[in-house]
């Protein structure tokens, strides 16, 4: 990091609670570890469930207006992550809507 760059702002306490307070958002203790399908990781600072597509964009619009480092997990079957995940939260989109054929071939 350059001297240029701006310093990260550390994880607010309260932003996961806040978030619960948002439909369709749950914080979780959740680690990388229980996301990925190879089972390795660490612990982000915290950890929100998203139940629908409209939760999971106001998380990540609050996370990212507070300046908070976050990363959306889906499925963890691509995803690779390694122990020291200090300041990252971890943004979970758990949904049980089907995805919509548009076309069929």
């Amino acid at each position: 990091m350059s001297s240029a760059d701006p310093l990260p702002r550390p994880v607010p306490d309260a932003l996961p609670a806040s978030l619960s307070a948002t439909p369709g958002v749950r914080p979780t203790d959740a680690t990388f570890a229980d996301l990925t399908t190879l089972r390795v990781g660490g612990r982000p600072a915290a950890t929100v469930e998203c139940a629908t597509p409209d939760a999971l964009a106001s998380a990540v619009r609050s996370l990212d207006d507070a300046g908070v480092p976050l990363l959306v997990v889906g499925g963890g079957s691509n995803l690779v992550v390694g122990d020291e995940v200090d300041g990252l939260v971890a943004v979970v989109a758990v949904t049980d809507e089907q995805p919509t054929v548009v076309g069929e071939d």
